[in-house]
């Protein structure tokens, strides 16, 4: 830089300049380095008015030398020209401003041959600019692209005094020649400063910076008023020159590239030549202020349709501010657009020299230039505003939050505004929420919470409704809302608007039933009536009905009047009433009156009147709904939630999400009421018996399991689900907001029946052709219950094997089906056994036959190809229909050598008996294509009498074709079998497997006997260490069973998991395991924390895990004993023995009443006054045993241990016969640890018991803790022979080596007589301990069912051993049958077997270990 800086320092005389332009003749590079130098003085303010006045002097030369700018350019490898400005509205030259303000006529620009030169692309968009009022620039922050050497960043600035000016470039040449340019017009030719209006200068206003378009702005968080942009539109034809790195070192040539070529993009427009600017807009959308606006030339090369569409479906208004012709360059080659158009169908526009009118195509515009012709283009400069800009910009946070591949499938592009009002917010909540919610939430069946809070809060805000959501109900629609709604109260006769009977099963519609209808039955009949209040009133007098469902007509939902009839005469005959208020219910801003909803104002819901709206008005999907009804009646609020939650499952929360985005505007938009809420009348006393719901409801709903709702103080934590929870791959967010960016999606585009039949064929082997009817369904649940109807009109039986999903069996009983259970057992896996089920369907006519598979749903475990082979042989043998639920399949993650399904095959060789013999094939898309969030059930039907029953039940919740999209999409990533798809799902698949083997040590470490799984997401697990628990504690009291389980781990940890009642195995309970993983995690600390807390801490330590069926346990969570405990002596017992020890009868009586009154404190759990009341009853006859074990109980309890033991031997040195006392002696002296004293105190007790031939559910009690006893006794002693054994074994081996060692005999290889001597001793000593050592007992030792060593074994005629206990149970619950061979078998027949007995103590007495087994 010293050149320069001589030169600068020095008068500008032509010798200094003449050395300056001869090292710039050397070479372009050459030049620009001198250049750069030259900038670097210009911007250090030291030398700043030097280098501008030589500066000034190289212009003079440029301008006057021989042969001018141009041949100065060619010789020196730059130039300075000087640029004219003119007024766009006149054409005239601009001279002054309206505040006086002298402005220039003209800019002095230097260019060099690497850069774009100003020519008429760059002067019509400065043209378009100026088509702007002044204010649009005037104190704006504005960046300008492809600013090349800065000319209209410094023409902007000059004339509309912007607060800033970016200019902004990829080429950093054109950077420093730019930043030259700005001094060159900032400051004088003596270089001084020139001040503008408001005292400023360009240096001020203007900078410029190397960026690949807006980075620069983007990685220094700059926001922009104005983005204005002249970007090249061309794509390069030699497209490998365009992968080059851009450099200062770069060529000229391809640094002046980047001013007429762009490469691809990764646009849909790149086949346009419009990727670079497409991709300009987008990166603008996140700098661009929401008032901002962008501002780009535009050649009509593609088209104005194609260039307007770029803006039009990224959510712009665009505004055309200047339109002309200009000459195509001649050095830009158009033949990658010719190769455009011989691979599509799109044609660009040239023309042939300006006077052209009709347009020519690429093609012909190459071929007419290459014969030497001129051609030229339509240009044209947009200006663009985003409608929605706060809404947009979220969604292109979306999309490039790795989601770029949808952009091109975005259409934001409106004809009606309100179409855009409505659909952009939405689209703008979908993007958060698939961007926020990694996994989808937990949401209640009643409907989304969020959904039900913005119900609620609308009719609060605009109707002036105190809602809650739990006043709200959400139904996939109007039509399923009204069946569900009759099918709980399943009345003898309902009256139901005409206009809504469309949806209703035809058998309700055709029954004449009306005369002593059978309510018992669960039969419905209907009858249509008018939506006339008048006359609607009267048919309700006269047939009196059960239910009433209607409308009102138009004129009438104005006023209140018809609803107040219709809620009088409904209550007076004592009929339940759903109102529709569906077609007068608006979602606007202003809201017309509402007769209903002003009623609901000022009084609350009669609980005989629900109200039911179904949303089907919106402005962009037609089809898509969601219903909701209101009660205020808590009662029918859950019942209605539960029957969801039973016949549907969940409604669709895309729906959901919807409509509650138009609420959510909608309450944004409303001004908060400052007038305080009027008092609600309180609904009138419904006076008159209403029908309740169904019998078959009834009972269902009050032994089914339902959803848990968290409370706002703590959530629960949900193993108890048929939903993945687990994060929701890229791919499916992908296509779930594509499937709504999309507009004018085709019919073919949302048609999965090829897919679906794809699908069944590779997965199972399953050939649904074109006889086949494929239906769809919002869940697979609420097909399955369609079917179940379809059974029901067959009268046939419905068949589930034991371990079936409760909810399938609930929702078949629900509707009063028909069912029978199919044994099965754990050790099959709970799958189906061919000889059970031919067994069972013996006797059953019209067979239904449910199958889970090949992932067995809820266990896990997997049917294989030759397990479905035979029992569909089987199901053909008696003409059964046989349902297949593959809803769970599709995540096997360990197969185990089971061989896939090939159905096809299988039902190909089967001879059916009957022609009723059927397959249908039932599915779900959500586990299958890991869509976490979102159902999508399907049926196969075959048979065509089937298909016509299945339609004549037409109310299903259908998905919407939005989702159809998605899944049609989905669907083709798996079945062509795509790579990163592929990937995802075996992804899924090892985080369950390891999730799954998670769970199963967890559960054996915390005394669960887990079964294990293959596949799906749940297993099942028995709380064996925890059977015949009494606990209490966190509101839960009773004695532990696989029932109640759930019940007593909800309260203590806010665990939910399914109990035994849900899977109809005894004991076994359902634990899901498709959590989000910070959840799962939780989980495995609750099952922990319940083991602390039902087991107590000293559970690994004492070895409690060898309780294995009903017990108490005491140590240190204490139960509540039989309230009889504390009273089993009567009192006439009591003042017996008082008198005989010479107590007067009065003091007796006195003695007892404080007995009496200690009891009842006992039962209340008041045991300080408990032990008080018993404490004077001592005082008052200390010789009565049963005062002392009374107060030793409440000592029990308080786990006062030194006290008890004090009060029990109290107790049985006055009556030693007292087996509880013994009993509670043993416990105390169990809790010091004690063992052997324990066991001779249990032993008594249990002793005592057998002597008295009573029956008293404590000799189990007592037989549990006396083995306990002995096993710790034993463990204790075990670990001391351990030591014991040990220390003799190490001083024999020592003193064998020293004998060896003093000898000289201890030689180096192992093969010789020390070795030999020192095998034999471990061998003795191994033999030694080997008593002592646990293992597995012997297997005639343990029960066939239980696999449990006996205690009470018994012998059938078939000559099979059992725990007593167990068979007995069996024979009650299962059936009158040899669980073993199936032969018959009654209570009567059993056998003990005493050798057997007399083996287990022999056994036992030998081998104490076996004691943890009871």
């Amino acid at each position: 830089m010293g050149s320069v800086a001589a030169a600068v320092h020095e008068f500008p005389d032509s010798s200094t300049t003449a050395l300056f332009l001869e090292r710039c003749a050397a070479s372009g590079d050459a030049a620009y380095s001198e250049l750069r130098e030259l900038l670097a003085r210009l911007n250090d303010p030291a030398t700043r008015k030097e280098a501008r006045v030589f500066l000034a002097a190289l212009g003079r030369i440029s301008v006057d030398g021989d042969g001018g700018a141009d041949e100065f350019f060619r010789r020196y490898g730059f130039c300075v020209r000087e640029l004219l400005l003119h007024d766009s509205h006149c054409g005239l030259p601009i001279t002054t401003l309206s505040s006086g303000f002298q402005q220039r006529k003209k800019l002095t620009m230097m260019e060099i041959p690497s850069i774009f030169i100003p020519e008429d692309w760059s002067f019509t968009f400065y043209e378009g600019l100026n088509r702007h009022p002044d204010s649009i620039f005037r104190d704006k922050t504005v960046a300008e692209l492809g600013c090349g050497n800065g000319w209209i960043s410094i023409a902007l600035a000059e004339k509309w005094c912007p607060s800033k000016v970016y200019g902004l470039d990829i080429n950093p040449r054109a950077i420093k020649i730019a930043g030259i340019n700005l001094y060159l017009n900032a400051f004088d030719d003596d270089g001084l400063p020139i001040y503008d209006s408001e005292g400023k200068t360009l240096l001020d206003r203007v900078e410029f910076y190397e960026s690949d378009l807006l980075s620069y702005c983007k990685d220094n968080k700059i926001e922009l008023d104005r983005i204005v942009g002249c970007i090249p539109q061309i794509l390069n034809p030699n497209p490998e020159a365009m992968s080059k790195i851009v450099s200062e070192n770069s060529s000229e040539e391809f640094l002046y590239s980047l001013s007429n070529y762009c490469a691809l993009q990764g646009f849909v427009e790149d086949q346009f030549g419009l990727g670079l600017i497409a991709r300009a807009v987008e990166e603008g959308i996140s700098v661009i202020k929401p008032s901002g606006l962008m501002v780009f030339n535009m050649g009509g090369r593609p088209g104005q349709g194609v260039c307007e569409r770029l803006f039009l479906r990224r959510g712009f208004r665009i505004n055309k501010l200047w339109q002309t012709k200009i000459m195509q360059a001649a050095d830009t080659d158009i033949s990658a657009l010719v190769e455009i158009e011989k691979n599509s169908r799109h044609r660009f526009e040239f023309f042939m020299d300006l006077v052209g009118d009709q347009p020519v195509c690429a093609r012909t515009a190459w071929a007419y230039m290459k014969s030497g012709g001129r051609i030229s283009h339509a240009l044209s400069v947009y200006s663009c505003q985003l409608r929605q800009p706060n809404q947009v910009k979220k969604i292109f946070e979306f999309l490039n939050d790795g989601f770029h591949e949808v952009s091109s499938s975005l259409d934001l592009s409106f004809d009606d505004d309100s179409v855009a009002d409505e659909k952009i917010p939405f689209l703008a909540y979908l993007a958060s929420f698939l961007k926020e919610n990694k996994s989808n939430p937990c949401e209640p069946p009643a409907g989304c919470l969020n959904f039900r809070n913005l119900v609620a809060g609308f009719m609060k805000s605009y109707h002036h409704i105190p809602l809650t959501p739990d006043n709200v109900v959400v139904f996939p629609s109007r039509a399923v809302a009204i069946e569900n709604a009759l099918r709980l109260f399943s009345p003898g006769l309902a009256i139901v608007d005409e206009h809504l009977t469309r949806h209703l099963p035809k058998q309700w519609l055709t029954s004449l039933a009306i005369e002593g209808s059978n309510h018992a039955k669960d039969t419905v009949t209907v009858i249509e009536a008018p939506r006339q209040s008048d006359l609607l009133i009267e048919l309700i007098r006269k047939l009196k009905p059960q239910v009433v469902v209607t409308g009102m007509a138009q004129f009438e939902a104005i006023t209140s009047a018809a609803f107040v009839n219709l809620l009088s005469v409904t209550k007076d005959v004592g009929s339940r009433l759903l109102l529709d208020i569906s077609e007068h219910l608006e979602l606007s801003s202003l809201p017309s009156s509402n007769g209903v909803l002003k009623y609901l104002a000022g009084k609350t819901l009669p609980s005989h009147a629900s109200i039911l709206c179904g949303l089907v008005k919106n402005q962009v999907y037609s089809d898509l709904e969601v219903a909701f009804t209101i009660s205020e009646d808590a009662t029918v609020y859950k019942a209605l939630s539960q029957t969801i939650e039973l016949l549907e499952g969940y409604t669709s929360v895309i729906s959901q999400h919807y409509y509650g985005c138009l609420f959510h505007e909608l309450l944004a938009f409303q001004i908060g009421d400052r007038h305080p809420p009027q008092e609600r009348e309180p609904a009138e006393v419904i006076p008159k018996e209403m029908i309740g719901f169904s019998s078959s409801a009834m009972s269902t709903l009050e032994r089914a399991e339902f959803f848990v709702p968290g409370s706002k103080e703590s959530g629960v934590i949900h193993m108890d689900l048929d939903r993945s929870f687990l994060p929701v791959p890229s791919a499916v967010n992908a296509s779930i907001f594509e499937s709504f960016v999309r507009q004018n999606i085709t019919d073919s585009e949302t048609d999965v029946r090829s897919s679906i039949q794809q699908l069944v064929k590779d997965s199972y082997g399953f050939l649904a052709d074109g006889s086949s009817e494929i239906i769809y369904g919002n869940t697979s649940l609420a097909l399955f219950n369609k079917l179940v109807l379809c059974c029901m009109q067959e009268e046939g039986t419905l068949l589930f094997p034991s371990g079936t999903n409760g909810h399938y069996v609930n929702a078949a009983k629900f509707v009063n089906a028909t069912t029978l259970t199919i044994p099965t057992n754990s050790q099959s896996g709970f799958k189906i056994e061919p000889n059970v089920l031919a067994y069972t369907l013996e006797n059953v006519s019209r067979p239904w036959v449910y199958i889970s598979g090949p992932t067995i749903n809820p266990t896990g475990f997997l049917y294989g190809d030759n397990d479905i082979k035979e029992l569909l042989s089987v199901c053909a043998r008696f003409g059964a229909r046989v349902v297949i639920d593959t809803s769970s399949s599709g995540l096997e993650f360990q197969d185990d050598g089971c061989s896939q399904w090939n159905l096809e095959r299988c039902v190909s060789t089967l001879k059916p008996s009957k022609p009723s013999f059927s397959v249908i094939l039932l599915g779900e898309l959500s586990f299958e294509l890991t869509t976490a969030g979102l159902d999508f059930g399907f049926l196969i039907l075959s048979d065509s009498s089937l298909v016509d029953a299945f339609y004549s039940f037409p109310s299903l919740s259908r998905p919407h074709s939005t989702l159809k999209y998605t899944f049609r999409k989905l669907l083709g990533l798996k079945n062509q079998k795509d790579q990163h798809f592929s990937d995802l799902i075996k992804e899924q698949k090892e985080t369950l497997k390891n999730r799954a083997n998670q769970l199963i040590k967890t559960l054996k470490s915390c005394g669960w006997d887990a079964l294990g799984c293959h596949g799906g997401i749940s297993m099942l697990a028995k709380p064996t260490a925890y059977m015949g628990i009494t606990l209490k504690v966190g509101g839960f009291e009773g004695k532990l069973d696989g029932s109640n389980i759930r019940e007593a781990i909800l309260r203590t940890t806010g665990l939910c998991i399914s109990s035994s009642t849900w899977t109809g195995v005894h004991g076994y309970c359902r634990f899901s395991f498709a959590q989000e993983s910070g959840e799962f995690d939780r989980a495995m600390d609750c099952i922990t924390q319940f083991k602390a807390v039902g087991l107590g801490p000293g559970y690994n330590r004492v070895g409690l895990y060898f309780f294995k069926r009903k017990k108490s346990i005491f140590f240190p969570i204490h139960p509540k004993p039989n309230s009889k405990s504390a009273e089993a002596f009567p009192m006439a017992a009591a003042a017996a023995a008082a008198t005989a020890d010479g107590v007067g009868a009065g003091v007796a009586r006195q003695a007892e009443l404080r007995r009496a009154e200690g009891n009842a404190c006992f039962r209340k759990a008041r045991l300080g006054a408990a032990i008080d009341c018993y404490t004077e009853a001592i005082a008052l006859c200390p010789d009565v045993a049963v005062y002392w074990m009374n107060r030793g109980l409440c000592h029990f309890r308080r786990k006062d241990w030194s006290r008890v033991e004090e009060d029990s031997r109290r107790a049985l040195a006055l009556d030693d016969a007292l087996f509880k006392g013994h009993y509670l002696l043993g416990c105390a002296l169990l809790e010091k640890e004690e063992c052997a004293l324990a066991v001779e105190e249990f032993q008594k007790a249990l002793n005592l018991l057998k002597s008295s031939n009573s029956v008293d559910k404590m000799a189990e009690d007592i037989w549990q803790v006396l083995a306990k006893a002995k096993y710790l006794h034993w463990e204790k002693h075990s670990t001391e022979r351990v030591w014991k054994m040990q220390s003799l074994r190490e001083a024999c081996e020592n003193a064998l080596q020293e004998h060896h060692f003093l000898s000289g005999s201890l030689p180096e290889d192992s093969d010789n007589e020390y070795s030999e001597q020192c095998k034999l001793l471990s061998e003795v000593f191994t033999k030694a301990v080997l008593d002592d050592t646990p293992g597995d007992v012997p297997d005639y030792l343990c029960c066939q069912i239980t696999f449990e060593i006996f205690r009470d074994p018994v012998i059938t005629p078939s000559g099979v051993t059992y725990e007593r206990g167990i068979l007995l149970e069996h024979l009650r619950k299962v059936g009158n049958f040899d669980p073993v061979t199936w032969e018959p078998l009654k209570e009567h027949q059993l056998v003990p077997n005493l050798a057997i007995k007399e083996a287990v103590q022999a056994y036992l007495k030998e081998h104490s270990w076996a004691y943890k087994s009871y």
